[in-house]
């Protein structure tokens, strides 16, 4: 509860801590071209310290009301990312505010993104990559944290091999109350999104919240993304068609092919975990003890 109330303080006030922040002279981008981009920012590499890192750096627009959200944004985002320590949570090291810019600035994952990393490393083991995820989900949920965005291209592998979930732009501190967040939800990545948040009416819910379950649902698509290196329907180019599919009940088709690591069990796991009836989803504990 006390880093929910920082959290909407930061927002409120658009300050955040001295603890996050980072004299510019520390930081030295390093790449001459993003690495990555995606929504309001973009990634470079970058040095802290001669420390290797990934430099978010907010896009910044001409207009104040664009920017004043954009930044509110990052506030969240930098407050609940700096409170976590965990071996596969992406380290968050703070804000550096420059003249011209603003960079969240964070641990750089040589080996990209866990999709990219698997058209590299084709026969590594992608069962033990997605316990990785797994993990650092339940230290999530255990600190009633949902990310509220997974997906491939929110999880990183470092130079060990190790996946490590990062991007905390859309995480929320669960309520107290009511084991949900306190916002509606209006952003994310529509493949990955659970039926409830799509469509809240129809699937029992009064208002579209992330909530753990929904994070289980994201998870298994996830899972999905690493056993086959495509996104969810993959063969729907259009988010519309796939919003339409997930409402009726539609859900992914076990690849025909066969993939070290997907079992009869893991799939079963993965149709429980996107099942339309969110009451009906295992919690990360159960999934792990499975995995």
């Amino acid at each position: 509860r006390c880093l929910d109330l920082l959290r909407k303080l930061c927002e409120r006030n658009e300050s955040f801590p001295r603890s996050c922040t980072i004299p510019a002279r520390r930081i030295k981008r390093v790449s001459d071209q993003p690495t990555g981009s995606g929504g309001n920012a973009d990634v470079w590499k970058g040095e802290y310290d001669e420390t290797e890192v990934a430099l978010k750096v907010v896009r910044v627009y001409g207009y104040r009301d664009a920017n004043q959200i954009i930044l509110k944004s990052c506030f969240k985002e930098a407050v609940i990312w700096k409170h976590l320590r965990h071996r596969n949570i992406a380290r968050f090291y703070g804000i550096c505010i420059a003249p011209s810019e603003f960079s969240l600035v964070a641990q750089w994952m040589s080996h990209g993104t866990v999709v990219a990393f698997l058209e590299c490393h084709p026969i590594f083991d992608r069962l033990a990559l997605i316990v990785d995820v797994a993990e650092g989900l339940q230290y999530l949920h255990d600190l009633d944290i949902v990310h509220g965005d997974l997906k491939g291209a929110n999880i990183l592998v470092n130079g060990q091999g190790v996946a490590c979930i990062t991007d905390f732009g859309l995480s929320v501190v669960l309520c107290y109350e009511n084991n949900s967040s306190t916002a509606s939800v209006v952003q994310g990545s529509l493949r990955w999104m659970a039926p409830e948040i799509l469509d809240p009416e129809e699937f029992g819910v009064e208002r579209a919240y992330l909530t753990r379950e929904s994070d289980i649902h994201s998870f298994s698509l996830a899972m999905l993304e690493i056993f086959t290196g495509a996104i969810p329907f993959n063969d729907c180019p259009r988010d519309a068609t796939v919003i339409l599919r997930v409402i009726k009940g539609i859900r992914p088709q076990r690849p025909p092919q066969t993939i070290d690591g997907l079992t009869d069990g893991v799939w079963n796991l993965m149709e429980e975990c996107w099942q339309p009836d969110w009451r009906k989803r295992p919690d990360i504990k159960r999934v792990l003890e499975y995995l």
